[in-house]
C-alpha cells in the first residue's frame, strides 16, 4: 500500500531489452486497489519512456501488445540490447493509502524473437509529504528529487526475470 502522506511515488526499475524492433516489445502496466489493469502512459515517464507504439494487429503483427507503447528493438548495429533505467511518476494513477500492483507485460509475434526483455531491482520511491513541504526548492525530496522512503512494492512479473549478465 502507498504511504497515506506521499508526495510523488516514482516507479523505478532496470532493464535490458533485445526484440524485434516495433513488432515485439514489453510495457508496464498497474492495478490500482484490485482494478482493471491500465497501461502506464509513455506521458508519465520522467525518464526513459517507452521508445516506440508497436504496430498495429491492422499491420500484420500478431503479439498481443499490437498497437500499444513498449520498449522495442536492440541497440543500433547489433542484436543484442543494453540495461538502462527508466523512471515514471504514478501520481496520475494512485493516491495515498491506495494499494497497487504492477505488471511488466511482454508480448512477440512469434518470429524473430531475439534475446527479450530482462527486468531487475525495480522499486517504488516516494517523497515524505513532512518532508517536501519543508522543501529546500529542490522537488521536497533532496537535490536529487528521489530521496525517501522506498515503500513496500507488490510486483507481479509476467516474464521470466533472470539475474543480470553481461553482454560483449
Amino acid at each position: 500500500a502507498i504511504a497515506k502522506d506521499f508526495a510523488q511515488p516514482v516507479l523505478a526499475f532496470d532493464h535490458y531489452i533485445a526484440t524485434e524492433a516495433n513488432y515485439d516489445g514489453g510495457n508496464v502496466q498497474v492495478s490500482v486497489n484490485g482494478g482493471p489493469w491500465q497501461l502506464i502512459g509513455g506521458q508519465v515517464f520522467l525518464y526513459n519512456a517507452y521508445n516506440t507504439d508497436l504496430v498495429a494487429g491492422s499491420g500484420g503483427n500478431t503479439d498481443p501488445l499490437a498497437g500499444q507503447s513498449a520498449f522495442s528493438g536492440m541497440d543500433e548495429g547489433g542484436f543484442v540490447g543494453s540495461w538502462g533505467q527508466s523512471q515514471a511518476d504514478l501520481s496520475a494513477y494512485v493516491r495515498g493509502g491506495d494499494s497497487i500492483r504492477l505488471r511488466f507485460a511482454v508480448g512477440t509475434d512469434g518470429c524473430s524473437g531475439y534475446d527479450g526483455w530482462y527486468i531487475d531491482d525495480v522499486r517504488l520511491i516516494t517523497c515524505d509529504l513532512a518532508r517536501a513541504k519543508k522543501s529546500d526548492g529542490c522537488g521536497g525530496c533532496g537535490a536529487t528529487g528521489m530521496s525517501g522512503s522506498v515503500v513496500g512494492l507488490l510486483g507481479l512479473l509476467l516474464l521470466q526475470t533472470r539475474r543480470r549478465r553481461r553482454h560483449t
